[in-house]
């Protein structure tokens, strides 16, 4: 479990915090279009220059308010600036995102790119202009995420050629999320890679941790245990391990409504898509798992819900 709440973690930082730019920066380059609008009685989308002008605003007043709490304590927002038609944001996680996950991982943070491109395309997309448009202000972006120890998670840069080429190919399949649902499928594609290259990890109990995959919309965490343990799934009788699913997928819900402020986004971002966690246990060396616990994201969401 240590993966995935540290993954998920910084991923629901990335889009409270982005997303609450987003919203601002819709709000603030839509005022002098909706005062055209009063005139005209027609829609009319800001021009670049007005998309400058109200991110450079947003900019100078998020940058008055940090440092900044951020999804119920679990991460800082640091700084804000708008110098040279760059928005460049700073974020930390927080000791109570340590108490929740434990100790840190060495992670492959690579899928924090796509999801930041993910965001700024649903910007692009809530203030209404084309993606050719917004980068004719030639505004880029500059994201850092350190941990509570102040190291450097990740660092990115996405330029205006780099979000016109990946909103285009969104458009091209499938289209940009909408404002309710902020993943698609590629988003847990690219978690999942990164959560596979943090493997082998060892879980303790003498359980190890040993791949993590998506197939289609089944994502798939295999972990070895010794020999005793599938003893022990074979005393199990149907009931039983029917608690022991719930338990598992009570862990997850409980999860998710610890990262997700909002409550439920990613449970109904999963159920949306169809998603379903699969655990694999793996006796030894053995290559057919002697147990799969299987949880489609809506039963977790069912189980959890029941339970509160």
């Amino acid at each position: 479990m240590k993966t995935l709440k540290q993954i998920l973690v910084v991923v629901m930082i990335v889009l409270v915090t982005v997303s609450s730019f987003e919203a601002e920066a819709q709000s603030r380059t839509s005022k002098k279009g909706n005062r055209t609008k009063a005139r005209t009685t027609k829609t009319v989308a800001p021009t670049p220059s007005e998309i400058i002008e109200g991110i450079g605003m947003l900019a100078k007043q998020m940058s008055s308010q940090c440092p900044m709490d951020f999804n119920d304590g679990l991460g800082i927002l640091e700084s804000v600036s708008f110098k040279n038609k760059c928005f460049s944001m700073t974020y930390s996680l927080t000791d109570k995102y340590e108490d929740l996950v434990g100790t840190y991982m060495n992670s492959d943070y690579s899928y924090l790119d796509y999801h930041v491109k993910l965001t700024i395309s649903r910007m692009i997309k809530a203030i209404g202009v084309s993606a050719n448009t917004f980068a004719k202000t030639g505004i880029s972006f500059h994201i850092t995420f350190k941990d509570n120890y102040g190291d450097v998670l990740w660092d990115g840069r996405v330029t205006p050629n780099e979000y016109v080429s990946f909103y285009n190919e969104l458009t091209k399949n499938g289209g940009v999320p909408s404002k309710n649902h902020t993943f698609n499928l590629e988003s847990f594609r690219q978690m999942v890679k990164s959560w596979d290259a943090s493997t082998p990890q060892d879980l303790g109990d003498g359980i190890t941790l040993v791949g993590v995959s998506i197939n289609g919309t089944n994502i798939y965490y295999d972990a070895t245990t010794p020999y005793s343990f599938v003893m022990i799934y074979e005393l199990l009788d149907e009931e039983e391990e029917e608690e022991v699913r719930e338990e598992v997928a009570q862990e997850l819900y409980d999860l998710y409504h610890a990262l997700d402020s909002k409550k439920d986004t990613i449970l109904d971002n999963m159920i949306k898509l169809g998603i379903t966690i699969n655990y694999r246990y793996y006796a030894g060396s053995d290559d057919i798992p002697y147990r799969t616990i299987s949880l489609p994201a809506s039963y977790i969401k069912r189980v959890g819900s029941k339970r509160r």
